[in-house]
């Protein structure tokens, strides 16, 4: 129901491993259908259909649990994989409280766990979770995701440690569902520009490549006049729109367009006359967007 991913190979089916939902659950082939059948005989398929979604609930009771307590990445890929077989047995409602229930399992693997392979899978499923439309808030994986990199950045040992890149990639990624003609999410349900504050201050000690992560990622709001925002973000934008390097100055330019002060629009209105073609289509296109 989630996804994707992962192991397709075949199920355990040991004695000690539950039924694999969709498999052996013709347990009545004498149970005529149609109107002919009788009172007992629809009883009966009746308490069949009940002990059935009975048994894949505790199942999944059971799963969850399995899924609170992983401590390895490959555990936390397979419990969700039988997760996702055993939710298709279940009513649209059943599933979206499950659901619900796995994504804050997810959160807290985030958040909450020392691993650091176990945080990242559990941001990844996340991730992907977004992207495929099943998550009825997205906001809240915004949330997770960002304070996933802004805690990596603050764990960072050393000048080269770059922990937190790979959470900046993954909310750039959960972009995508916003987009024609990925859109699974209307942009009433775009995140506000608050909940991306916490990413403005990494720019202060960025290296280059975490300065173009976190630029592609602000590109992505509607506005960026937000003071929390601006402080870190203009001088680094207006420093980027100077650079001799093409490829930086292309960069910036959806930046500078989303905010509407004197420097920043000076700014963009030099990339309009840049030398390089790339630099003016992009400035062009901040320009129109703007």
């Amino acid at each position: 129901m989630f996804l994707e991913e992962v192991d397709m190979s075949e199920p355990d089916q040991t004695a000690s491993s539950p039924p694999y939902f969709g498999r052996n659950i013709d347990m009545l082939p004498f149970i005529k259908t149609g109107q002919n059948a009788s009172p007992m005989e629809r009883l009966v398929r009746s308490m069949r259909k009940f002990f059935f979604v009975n048994h894949t609930i505790t199942t999944l009771s059971e799963l969850i649990v399995s899924l609170e307590e992983t401590t390895t990445p490959a555990q936390l890929t397979k419990t969700l994989n039988r997760l996702q077989d055993a939710l298709w047995n279940l009513s649209t409602e059943e599933q979206e409280r499950f659901k619900s229930i796995t994504i804050n399992a997810l959160k807290r693997h985030v958040l909450q766990k020392s691993a650091e392979p176990l945080r990242c899978e559990a941001a990844n499923w996340l991730r992907a979770l977004v992207q495929s439309g099943q998550v009825s808030d997205p906001t809240e994986v915004f949330v997770t995701l960002v304070t996933a990199a802004r805690q990596a950045a603050l764990r960072k040992q050393s000048p080269g440690d770059d922990g937190h890149n790979p959470y900046l990639k993954m909310i750039f990624d959960c972009f995508w569902p916003f987009r024609h003609p990925y859109q699974a999410y209307t942009w009433e349900a775009f995140p506000p520009n608050q909940v991306f504050y916490p990413l403005a201050a990494l720019f202060d000690q960025a290296d280059e490549a975490t300065t173009d992560m976190l630029l592609v990622i602000f590109a992505e709001l509607p506005s960026l006049d937000d003071q929390a925002i601006l402080e870190h973000l203009l001088p680094v934008a207006l420093r980027r729109a100077q650079s001799q390097d093409a490829d930086q100055r292309r960069l910036v330019a959806p930046v500078l367009g989303r905010i509407h002060n004197a420097a920043a629009k000076e700014s963009l209105a030099k990339l309009l006359l840049d030398s390089n073609e790339q630099v003016r289509e992009s400035a062009r296109e901040a320009a129109h967007m703007g």
